[in-house]
């Protein structure tokens, strides 16, 4: 059963990965400025520029270029930068390792801490403990990435002298060993913080109000009556039945964390997918701005993909059709 299950929300993947494509395709043509401009300069002459319009199938009508590139990508072709001239795959490649050093910690930080706090706010609801730790959560969600990154900047960088500014490694480390792991540790820090900080919220505040419904249940009630100890309760009996949603929140919050690193990235001069399409929407580089958000979609679907199997481990109740 979860093996057709699989296999038919795979298949329904194709037309929403299609009509991602479609509207990001449509939107970056339609947006002001063209990559000739960046490649030409503006003294360059019109029959170079046109020459340059012609070299990349940009003098051709809208809808033959969005059928040629869709039948490129048929053929698992994500073309070639207009910028850089080299392969679009290669180019993404060459990013992903660095966001994901940012992505899979934050993940990972924002699902523990987060249901850590929900979980010790939902013991005693209304709580002096309970209120101090929503407050925390909701300002954390409530403040953009870009100030709480400046302010953590401000803070520990220029301030304390903690931490490093930006960039992945220091110039001077070797780039190997333990030496080179600690550099890389320590630039790490502040963007996963930065990262981390709105979604740990998120998960702490679904986590907490999960958990409050589920004490209220009869079954609760009576595993309380049988002197089961409050911990216990918690963990054993209403935590389970409360994991189910987290998880799928967990998974939707991973193209929130994809799309955050765009502007984290920028913020610490990370090189990863979120300062390459930044960059490359600045010199209207569309082939890498549409692989790099096809890229994004396809990391999505797959996480919930994987989330919605997951879901009955989490929950036995559920049965996959």
């Amino acid at each position: 059963m979860t093996g057709h299950y699989a296999l038919r929300r795979a298949a329904s993947l194709v037309p929403s990965l299609l009509l991602v494509v479609t509207a990001t395709f449509a939107l970056v043509h339609l947006a002001p400025g063209n990559p000739v401009n960046t490649l030409a300069g503006g003294q360059s002459s019109a029959e170079y520029r046109a020459s340059l319009e012609q070299r990349f199938g940009l003098d051709r009508p809208l809808p033959e270029q969005y059928l040629r590139y869709v039948s490129r990508l048929a053929r698992g072709d994500l073309g070639r930068s207009i910028i850089q001239g080299r392969p679009v795959a290669e180019v993404i490649l060459e990013r992903v390792p660095a966001t994901l050093m940012l992505v899979v910690p934050a993940l990972v930080l924002s699902a523990g801490v987060g249901a850590a706090l929900g979980i010790a706010a939902s013991r005693r609801p209304g709580s002096f403990r309970d209120r101090l730790l929503m407050v925390g959560a909701l300002s954390g969600q409530c403040t953009p990435v870009f100030v709480s990154g400046l302010v953590l900047v401000l803070v520990f960088s220029l301030w304390l002298g903690w931490l490093p500014v930006q960039g992945m490694r220091t110039a001077r480390s070797a780039g190997h060993g333990m030496e080179g792991t600690a550099d890389l540790a320590r630039h790490l820090v502040l963007p996963v913080v930065t990262l981390t900080l709105p979604h740990i919220a998120i998960i702490a505040r679904l986590t907490r109000s999960g958990t409050i419904n589920e004490l209220h249940q009869p079954y609760v009630t009576t595993a309380r009556a049988k002197g089961v100890a409050p911990g216990k309760v918690i963990s054993r009996h209403a935590l389970p039945n409360t994991l189910g949603p987290v998880a799928t929140a967990i998974g939707n919050e991973t193209a929130f964390l994809l799309g955050g690193a765009v502007i984290t990235e920028r913020i610490f001069g990370w090189p990863g997918l979120g300062r390459l399409t930044l960059d490359a929407a600045l010199a209207r580089d569309y082939p890498v701005m549409l692989g790099v958000v096809l890229v994004v979609a396809v990391a999505v679907a797959l996480v919930n993909l994987a989330v919605d199997l997951l879901y009955p481990v989490l929950d036995p109740r559920v049965r996959l059709r």
